[in-house]
């Protein structure tokens, strides 16, 4: 069930907000600018990704889009 549509802004696919926060493809936000690269907790821009692709992309500043299964 995807109610919100939102989009992962990594791999394109649907974020379904409905999973449990533990699910690999639940939704999470992501930093413009890491905050271990400076990025600010509260002033900076977030953007919609799934956990997993959250994840994989880490504190690199490049959106590298790949396919998610």
């Amino acid at each position: 069930m995807i109610e919100e549509g939102l989009v992962c802004h990594i791999c394109g696919g649907p974020i379904d907000t409905t999973l449990d926060r533990r699910d690999p493809m639940s939704f999470t936000a992501d930093h413009v600018t890491p905050l271990a690269l400076g990025g600010h907790l509260v002033c900076n821009e977030l953007r919609p990704a799934h956990m997993r692709c959250n994840a994989r992309r880490g504190d690199n500043t490049d959106t590298e889009i790949w396919e998610a299964s």
